[in-house]
C-alpha cells in the first residue's frame, strides 16, 4: 500500500502496542536467541554407535555437531533476516496469519493477510496459496523488463504492475506460477517446481482451528480487554480534561464586575463582596479514582496475557532474581501450546533453510533435525542448566554422612544423571577409564618414591 495514504486509528491507550511488542520480544529471544543455537543436529544411538566403532572418538562426533549448529545460527545474524523474523512474530500475534518466503538466495521477505489468500486441508495442511505483490515496472527484474516488453505490454517506468504468484502443493511437490497484469498473463519462464522439503513458502499461523483456512491471533483472545480498556481510557482523559476546568460565577447586582477580575493583577484589591464571585467546577475525583481503579485491573489482566514482567511480579522494594524467573517460567507455560506449533512449522522452516544456505545436508547423513524452543530454551542452554541441576544433586549427597556407605554411589549418580535426562556416560568415567588413571597414580607414586630413596641415599 502507500504509505502517503495509509489511515492510522489512534487509540487512547498504547497498552495493546507496549504488549505486542513485549511479547513479540520474547518469543524471538526465546526461539532465536543469538547466545545459544536453537538447532539440534541429533543422531540415533546406533548410528553414534557405529561411528564409534569406525574408530571415531565421541568427542569428535560431538563438536562436529555443534560446529553445524554454530555455524547455521551464525548465518542468522551475517543476513539481515531477525527483522523479517520480528515482524513475522508480529503478524503472528496480531491477526495470527503471515506468509514467510525464505529463498535460497537468502533475501528473506513477510507478505501480511492483505497480500495473499491461502486454502488448507482439513488436518491443517496448506494447499494453495496465491500471493499479489505490486511494484513499479522499473523496479522490476532487468529480464521480467524485457519480457513485458516483448510481449507488447505497455508499461511506463512508473507504473505500478501487479504480480500474482500461485502456489500449489500435489503429490509432494510445490509448483509456482507467476502471472502478471489484471489479465493473468502467464509468466511461462518463471514457472517451476520443487520437492516438498525444499519448499520457499511458508504460511505460518498462531492458532488455528480444526478445519480453518486462517489462524487467529493472541490479540483476538484479549480483543474485549483491550476494547474495554480503549473505552476507560478516552473516559480517563475526558474526565482529566473535565477536572482541569473551572469558571467563575457572578452574582448579579454584585459590585465586583467581570472586568475588575479579569483586567487586575495578582493581589490588587477591587471593590466588592466576599459572595459575589463563585468557583465552579467538575468534582469528579471519585469517577475519575474508579475509572482508574477499573484500568488498573484490564491492565494486569492484559499484562498477564502478554506475559508482561511489569504485570506479574510483586510490588516490593527487593524482588529476588530467582523470584522474577519462577514467574516469568510459570507464565510461559500458559503457552506452552503455541510454542509446539511454533517450533514444528515457522521455527522449523527457519532452521531448514539456514541449514541449506550453509550447505548442511542432512538428507545424505545419519543427522536428525530437532528445534530447542518452549521452557527448555528458557535458560541459555537446557542441557547446561539440566547438568547444573544433576551436579547440585550429587553434591548434595555429602550431607548424607554415614548413610553414604550403604549406598551404591555409582548407581545412585547414575540415576540422578538420567532424573535430570543428562547421558550419564557422557560425563562419567568408564571401567577402563579408571583403571587407566589408578595405573598412572600407582606409577606416579612410585616414582615419586624413587626419587626420595635416591636423595636420601643408602643408609
Amino acid at each position: 500500500a502507500d504509505e502517503s495514504n495509509s489511515t492510522v486509528n489512534r487509540d487512547h491507550q498504547s497498552v495493546g502496542a507496549q504488549g505486542v511488542n513485549h511479547l513479540a520480544n520474547k518469543i524471538m529471544l526465546t526461539m532465536f536467541s543469538p547466545s545459544r543455537p536453537f538447532i539440534r543436529l541429533a543422531m540415533e544411538d546406533k548410528d553414534r554407535a557405529s561411528l564409534i566403532e569406525q574408530g571415531i572418538p565421541e568427542d569428535e562426533i560431538e563438536e562436529a555437531t555443534f560446529e553445524g549448529e554454530m555455524r547455521a545460527v551464525r548465518e542468522l545474524d551475517n543476513r539481515p533476516v531477525r527483522p523479517h523474523l520480528h515482524e513475522s512474530v508480529l503478524h503472528l500475534i496480531v491477526t495470527g496469519n503471515v506468509l514467510l518466503h525464505l529463498p535460497a538466495d537468502g533475501a528473506a521477505s513477510v507478505y501480511g493477510l492483505r497480500d495473499y489468500v491461502v486454502q488448507r486441508t482439513r488436518d491443517g495442511k496448506w494447499r494453495t496459496i496465491i500471493l499479489c505483490r505490486e511494484h513499479e515496472f522499473r523496479d522490476l527484474e532487468q529480464d521480467l523488463q524485457e519480457y513485458l516488453i516483448a510481449e507488447k505490454m505497455q508499461y511506463q517506468p512508473e507504473s505500478r504492475v501487479k504480480l500474482y504468484t500461485l502456489i500449489e502443493r500435489r503429490e509432494g511437490r510445490i509448483y509456482e506460477t507467476l502471472s502478471v497484469g489484471d489479465k493473468l498473463v502467464e509468466l511461462p519462464d518463471y514457472s517451476g517446481d520443487v520437492d516438498e522439503a525444499d519448499s520457499e513458502w511458508h504460511p505460518e499461523v498462531w492458532n488455528l482451528r480444526s478445519g480453518a483456512h486462517y489462524g487467529t491471533g493472541h490479540v483476538e483472545d484479549f480483543s474485549s480487554d483491550l476494547a474495554a480498556l480503549s473505552v476507560l481510557a478516552k473516559a480517563q482523559v475526558e474526565a482529566a480534561i473535565l477536572a482541569s476546568e473551572f469558571r467563575w460565577l457572578l452574582r448579579p447586582g454584585a459590585q465586583t464586575t467581570a472586568d475588575d477580575v479579569e483586567s487586575s493583577a495578582n493581589g490588587a484589591v477591587i471593590p466588592g463582596e466576599k459572595d459575589d464571585l463563585t468557583l465552579m467546577y467538575a468534582n469528579v475525583g471519585a469517577q475519575l479514582a474508579t475509572i482508574r481503579e477499573t484500568a488498573a485491573d484490564y491492565i494486569r489482566r492484559i499484562g498477564y496475557g502478554f506475559l508482561m514482567n511489569s504485570a506479574v511480579t510483586r510490588d516490593a522494594e527487593r524482588v529476588t532474581t530467582e523470584e522474577i524467573r519462577q514467574q516469568a517460567l510459570e507464565l510461559e507455560t500458559s503457552l506452552g501450546g503455541v510454542y509446539s506449533r511454533l517450533a514444528g512449522t515457522f521455527q522449523l522452516a527457519v532452521a531448514r533453510w539456514l541449514l541449506k544456505v550453509v550447505d548442511i545436508n542432512i538428507k545424505q547423513s545419519r543427522l536428525k533435525l530437532r528445534i530447542v524452543t518452549g521452557l527448555d530454551a528458557l535458560s541459555r542452554n537446557g542441557d547446561l542448566a539440566a547438568l547444573r541441576g544433576a551436579l547440585s544433586d550429587i553434591a548434595g549427597l555429602q550431607n548424607l554422612g554415614v548413610a553414604t556407605s550403604e549406598l551404591n554411589l555409582a548407581s545412585v549418580i547414575k540415576a540422578i544423571f538420567m532424573g535430570w535426562g543428562v547421558r550419564p556416560k557422557t560425563f562419567l568415567k568408564t571401567a577402563q577409564q579408571k583403571e587407566a588413571e589408578q595405573q598412572q597414580t600407582e606409577q606416579a607414586e612410585a616414582r615419586s618414591l624413587g626419587r626420595e630413596a635416591a636423595v636420601q641415599g643408602p643408609q
